[in-house]
């Protein structure tokens, strides 16, 4: 209802500014509105047909899904490997047992203010890595988000870039907030270069906030409003499973 009310009201007034909304210009010399009406409707339409996605927590490759204690016994052997835990966490790399992680899960089931996803490839339930939403201050509307791709051979592939773009979509088309932060080592220059390309902004850095082999490195602050995710060419990636399509 809401939208057929933005549509009569542009029908109202586009004799007078026939371009005032940025997604809809009449064509010049229009002998009526009801081009430019009709325009603007089937963008409204378009734009909600994906704010309404049939399938919210699945790709074209990989889909979001619980996160279980059957799951923990492969992320702790993820944490055997040093160069990972390097990557994800800032306290020393070294490793956990699947029954350490059990309390890290349950927390998560009994908060309120987080989530944390299972990254799956469609079609098989094998663990690739998982996706975290926390933190979250529900009356200023903003979360942090981390990702982990703990299976070697499942990174490079795009895997974690559309994991990514669901649990954005689900961060501020679910939930409805209004900023997603998240910090990064200055070294991990391929997940720099991810966030980048998904429309983060760097706001500021940690410095010389790590020591590692006898060198300091930066930590780098990015953010990500829901506005500037709604106008990046990343939220308009058609990423629906053929299941859901």
């Amino acid at each position: 209802m809401l939208q057929l009310k933005k549509v009569i009201v542009i029908r109202q007034g586009l004799a007078k500014k026939k371009a005032s909304h940025p997604y809809c210009a009449a064509p010049r010399g229009a002998r009526d509105t009801h081009y430019a009406v009709r325009s603007y409707y089937q963008l409204i339409v378009r734009k909600s047909s994906y704010m309404l996605a049939s399938n919210l927590l699945h790709g074209s490759r990989v889909r979001l899904t619980a996160l279980t204690n059957d799951d923990l016994p492969v992320i702790a052997s993820w944490h055997d490997d040093a160069a990972f835990a390097r990557l994800f966490d800032a306290r020393p790399a070294a490793p956990k047992t699947a029954s350490a992680l059990e309390n890290w899960l349950y927390e998560y089931s009994r908060a309120n203010n987080g989530f944390v996803f299972a990254i799956r490839p469609l079609g098989d339930e094998k663990l690739i890595g998982f996706i975290e939403l926390e933190g979250i201050l529900w009356a200023h509307q903003h979360a942090w988000i981390s990702i982990a791709i703990g299976d070697v051979a499942q990174r490079g592939r795009g895997y974690g870039g559309e994991a990514l773009r669901l649990a954005l979509r689900f961060a501020f088309q679910e939930l409805n907030l209004h900023r997603v932060q998240l910090t990064v080592f200055s070294y991990n220059e391929p997940a720099i270069v991810l966030y980048e390309k998904l429309g983060f902004v760097r706001e500021g850095a940690y410095r010389e906030y790590l020591q590692r082999d006898g060198k300091r490195y930066d930590m780098y602050l990015y953010g990500l409003l829901r506005d500037e995710w709604l106008s990046h060419p990343s939220s308009d990636e058609i990423i629906e499973s053929p299941r859901a399509q």
